[in-house]
Order: structure tokens, then C-alpha cells, then sequence
């Protein structure tokens, strides 16, 4: 399984238009293991379609990837900030 490490979770630019909990998913991260980039190579995934928090594990389109690691220092400064409630499925979290 093709793994992503220093990772970060981004949505689609919102139109203003668009309820936010539609808006499609991507990660964006360092690449390990896969067929078409040189290992640690900064990726943006293709859209999530499968996500599984507890087995930190997602599926694109074409790829299934394995988050590795904790995720970008950002990312998690923004969970924190933005939706404390999810912090306990971000591996490696620690509170300030």
C-alpha cells in the first residue's frame, strides 16, 4: 500500500455557493511506494472516495494509501484551532 507521510487534508476552493461538507476532499503529503513518483516526492492525492480514520486509511479513485506518521504541524495547528473534536483521530497529536 502506497503511504503518505507529513500529510495534510485540503478541500476544493469554495465558490461561495457550495455547503462546505460538499466540498471533495484531497491529501496532500509526501509519497512512499508508489509506481509513478520517486519516493518522498510532494503529491496532491486525487479526490478521496474511501476514508478510514480508525485504520488510517484512504482510497482515490486509483490508489489506496496508508497515512503514516503524524500529519503536517499546519494541519494539526488548524484542527485544533477549527475542530477540536477531530483531534482524536489525528496520530500523533499532542496538546500544546
Amino acid at each position: 500500500m502506497v503511504q503518505l507521510k507529513n500529510w495534510k487534508m485540503i478541500s476544493d476552493p469554495n465558490d461561495g455557493y457550495m455547503a462546505p461538507e460538499l466540498l471533495k476532499k484531497s491529501f496532500h503529503g509526501n509519497v512512499y511506494g508508489h509506481s509513478n513518483f520517486e519516493d518522498g516526492t510532494p503529491v496532491l492525492t486525487g479526490h478521496i472516495q474511501k476514508l478510514d480514520w480508525e485504520k488510517k486509511t484512504f482510497s482515490t479513485h486509483r490508489t489506496e494509501y496508508k497515512l503514516v506518521g503524524p500529519p503536517n504541524e499546519e494541519f494539526r495547528d488548524w484542527v485544533e484551532k477549527n475542530h477540536p473534536q477531530l483531534l482524536k483521530n489525528i496520530e500523533g497529536y499532542r496538546s500544546k
